[in-house]
C-alpha cells in the first residue's frame, strides 16, 4: 500500500471510526446524559470529546525490483559534435562569438554514442567518454580548465574487460596498471593491445 492509501485510510479511521458504536452511561463518563435508557434514543455529550488517535503503523509491502529500460536524458545544454567549431583552441557554436559552455555529443552511423564531452569556456571541463562502434564504453577521462585533472583514468577492451587505469595526483601520473583482453594482468600499454 503507498503512501497516500495510508495516510487516506487513517483519515476515515479518525472521522468515522471503525463502525462499531458503544453506549456510554454516564457512570462510565460524567460528561455524558442519557435518555430514557429503555428506548433507541441518542446519548448527549454534556461537552465535546476529542476522539484518541492511536498510532497506525504502516504495512510495508515486499517491493519487487522493476527492470526499467535505460533512459538516457539530454539537458537543454547538450549540442551535436557537428555544430562545434574549433578556433583558436577553442570550441565554439558554429556561427557564435563565446566559446561553449555545456555537453557535447558525437554519435556513430548506427546512432550508438561516439563520444560525450564537456565543456566550459570551450575547453574540456569534466568528464570525457568515448564509446567503441558496438556501444560499450571505450574510455573515460576528466578534465579541469582544459589540462588532464586529478583521478583515475580508465580505458575498457572491446569485450567489455578493463585495458587501463591511470591515476593522476597534482597533474603528474602516478601509477598505470594494463590488462589485455581476457582480464590477465600485463607490464605495458603494448601488451594490452595484444
Amino acid at each position: 500500500m503507498n503512501k497516500i492509501s495510508l495516510l487516506i485510510l487513517l483519515a476515515l479511521f479518525v472521522n468515522f471510526g471503525c463502525g462499531k458504536k458503544e453506549k456510554v452511561s454516564s457512570e462510565q463518563n460524567p460528561r455524558v446524559t442519557q435518555n430514557d435508557s429503555s428506548s433507541n434514543e441518542a446519548t448527549e455529550l454534556k461537552e465535546p470529546v476529542t476522539p484518541v488517535e492511536e498510532p497506525v503503523t504502516p504495512v510495508e509491502e515486499p517491493v519487487t525490483p522493476v527492470e526499467e529500460p535505460l533512459k538516457i536524458t539530454v539537458d537543454l545544454d547538450t549540442v551535436d559534435f557537428a555544430e562545434v567549431e574549433v578556433r583558436d583552441g577553442l570550441q565554439y557554436i558554429k556561427g557564435s562569438s563565446d566559446p561553449y559552455t555545456g555537453k557535447v555529443l558525437k554519435s556513430f552511423d548506427n546512432g550508438n554514442w561516439q563520444m560525450e564531452l564537456d565543456l566550459k569556456d570551450g575547453m574540456p571541463d569534466g568528464k570525457i567518454v568515448t564509446y567503441y562502434k558496438s556501444g560499450q564504453k571505450k574510455e573515460e577521462s576528466y578534465f579541469k580548465e582544459g589540462k588532464p585533472a586529478d583521478g583515475e583514468w580508465l580505458g575498457w577492451h572491446e569485450n567489455g574487460e578493463l585495458k587501463i587505469e591511470i591515476i593522476i595526483e597534482n597533474g603528474e601520473t602516478i601509477s598505470e596498471k594494463y590488462w589485455n583482453n581476457e582480464g590477465q594482468s600485463v607490464d605495458s600499454r603494448a601488451e594490452s593491445e595484444k
